[in-house]
């Protein structure tokens, strides 16, 4: 890992003009420092053999972030894990992190913030990707022009609208394991209810083993509720799966009786972690015996 040592940032510095490659057998590099001006001694680490990189990359004010985002991918082909932290709210830094993004066709697994659309079609595209934690903080989405996530396990977005992103999870191909999003709208129950319908699949029925939703909203009620109820319906489709982990957290309430709950678990035997609406409760008066 490299830090914010002054010595160390020295040290690369002044190795600067080096024509050979100082790690040739680097494999994994972090870097945690917050000072960007330093990134540009970043470069001299990076070599063919590295698989992993873990980058801080603040607000991107500084010449040498965009000018590292813009050539890593080349001095780095080989890189299958790839992680870029960047702050959300600076628009021009999700441009340029959204096309670093697209330069890395052999990346297994990609975290970072902000995305644009383009970086979106080509995630969905990928036929390497495996893991993706991500923000869409768009309006609409567009469609890429092959079944989207063709081997992704792992999909962990906070999206901005959920009916717009369900058209992604109709392809039932898709093998995922982990399914986790949360959303900046309040969803309402028939929307989440064509959620967990796209979400289930024959093909999923023994893949998918985590359902994580959790809505980044501040409902309508005084209680941070909405006056939507989620009920059995909406909940059915998932019942095609064996879970092992359910968390879901609506700011609807929920309206289950003492049947359609056991129903409801019954179908998971695997289940080890159950987490349901702990911000905002059940409709305590549908259970009666």
């Amino acid at each position: 890992m490299l830090d914010d040592d002054f010595l160390s940032v020295k040290i690369l510095e002044s190795l600067w003009f080096r024509t050979t490659l100082l790690l040739p057998n680097l494999q994994k590099l972090c870097r945690d420092d917050y000072v960007e001006a330093n990134i540009g001694s970043l470069r001299l680490l990076l070599s063919p053999s590295l698989v992993h990189l873990d980058v801080r990359l603040g607000d991107g004010n500084h010449t040498y972030v965009l000018g590292f985002l813009q050539c890593y991918h080349t001095l780095c082909p080989k890189l299958k894990s790839l992680r870029f932290r960047h702050l959300n709210h600076c628009s021009h830094m999700t441009t340029a992190v959204s096309r670093a993004i697209t330069c890395s066709s052999n990346v297994e697994t990609l975290a970072c913030g902000v995305i644009d659309e383009a970086a979106l079609i080509h995630i969905a595209e990928s036929r390497c990707l495996k893991k993706i934690t991500a923000t869409l903080r768009l309006a609409g989405y567009g469609t890429p022009d092959h079944p989207p996530f063709e081997n992704l396990r792992v999909l962990r977005l906070e999206v901005q609208d959920l009916s717009s992103f369900i058209p992604y999870l109709r392809a039932h191909h898709q093998p995922f394991e982990e399914v986790s999003l949360a959303e900046n709208l309040l969803p309402a129950p028939q929307v989440l209810h064509e959620f967990f319908t796209a979400l289930s699949s024959v093909r999923r029925q023994a893949s998918l083993r985590r359902i994580r939703f959790h809505p980044d909203y501040k409902g309508t009620r005084r209680d941070g509720s909405s006056s939507q109820l989620v009920d059995f319906q909406v909940l059915s489709p998932l019942m095609t799966f064996n879970l092992y982990e359910f968390d879901v957290d609506l700011y609807n309430l929920v309206s289950l009786n003492d049947d359609e709950l056991a129903c409801l678990v019954q179908a998971w035997p695997g289940l080890g972690t159950f987490y349901f609406n702990r911000r905002s409760g059940w409709e305590y008066r549908r259970f009666r015996r």
